[in-house]
């Protein structure tokens, strides 16, 4: 294999059932010269060959009678056309709307997420990355551009530090340049691993937002983290970070949002703003007690702090994660406690 022609990995989320774990880990070794356009190496194919049935034997095992997958009814689990079938017939992009919506009507459904119910979600949300990425794939040999012969088979993902596709990514998707009158060498220099805004260097010079959120990305990531597995249950707070007034922070966040687990660029961009606001872990547990009918003096006895350190700490949150300042929401009723069955 030549340089540049390594394929990453399909991420396959925690959780996942092991059949179709290791189905998609098998697919990841095979798929460098496959895809959608080649007629020898067609990706439908091999979809039909190693991923198909690994699909059908877990939900041959799944239980009839639970509502919430009957609702969910996700493409190629129970669909008389495999997913192999239905990517080639209608393709990835409508694949991808159908099982993000199978997704949600699922979320819906479920009362309460259990073992079971991760392990369905943690599937869904993994045939949903092999599809988003066999979607973007392009043949061994390919450009990006008609004046410039790039590796088309480089990642375009997000921005590692918020929720903006990378300069790769966008360059592939928008054909725009991050900037006026490049030089054609320069479209060998777009990161794969960042946006233009958080480009290390700039005209030779270290750009002030990028080494800003490097500093953060700590804090980005584990904000992200919660934030995602949060999205999988809008009913009630995950026991995401172990203190339950955390967890009720980032379930209204999420919950005042209506945020899905698909929609990873408006939770990234939301973890972002936590971050960028220096929004710890101490300043959410006074903006939840607060919210949820304490006065200052009372937060103050509660955390054991004294009550400037708590008016200073709501002083410095912009009033998007104020709860307590949002119209129609005076005082938050108290969230119900994370059960620990909700632990990922």
């Amino acid at each position: 294999m030549k340089i540049g022609e390594q394929q990453e990995a399909i991420h396959v989320w925690g959780g996942c059932s092991p059949i179709v774990a290791n189905a998609i880990n098998a697919f990841s070794d095979q798929w460098h010269p496959f895809s959608a356009k080649s007629r020898r190496y067609n990706i439908h194919r091999l979809i039909q060959e190693v991923i198909d049935p690994a699909i059908r034997h877990y939900a041959d095992q799944l239980p009839a009678d639970h509502p919430a997958i009957g609702a969910a009814d996700p493409p190629g689990f129970y669909t008389e056309m495999s997913l192999g079938e239905l990517t080639k017939l209608v393709g990835f992009d409508v694949v991808d709307k159908s099982m993000r919506m199978a997704l949600r009507r699922y979320l819906r459904q479920a009362e309460r997420i259990g073992a079971h119910d991760q392990e369905f979600i943690a599937t869904c949300e993994s045939t949903l990355e092999l599809i988003r990425r066999c979607e973007g794939k392009a043949p061994s040999r390919s450009k990006v551009a008609d004046h410039e012969s790039l590796n088309g088979q480089r990642r375009h993902w997000f921005c590692e530090l918020c929720g903006n596709r990378s300069e790769f990514a966008s360059f592939v998707e928008d054909k725009a340049w991050p900037e006026t009158d490049p030089i054609a060498s320069d479209a060998l220099k777009l990161s794969t691993r960042y946006c233009a805004g958080h480009r290390p260097k700039i005209e030779g010079q270290w750009n002030a937002d990028y080494k800003r959120a490097l500093r953060s990305k700590g804090c980005f990531d584990v904000e992200v983290d919660r934030l995602t597995r949060q999205s999988w249950d809008q009913a009630q707070p995950r026991s995401t970070s172990g203190n339950a007034l955390i967890d009720r922070f980032t379930w209204h966040c999420i919950a005042l949002q209506r945020l899905f687990p698909d929609e990873k660029a408006a939770l990234r961009d939301l973890a972002a703003g936590i971050t960028e606001a220096h929004i710890t872990d101490a300043k959410k547990e006074v903006v939840m007690l607060v919210a949820e009918g304490m006065n200052q003096s009372e937060v103050a006895r509660q955390l054991g702090v004294s009550r400037n350190a708590v008016s200073k700490a709501l002083k410095s949150i912009p009033p998007r994660f104020r709860f307590d300042l949002l119209p129609g929401h005076p005082a938050l009723p108290p969230s119900p406690q994370p059960s620990s069955a909700y632990t990922a």
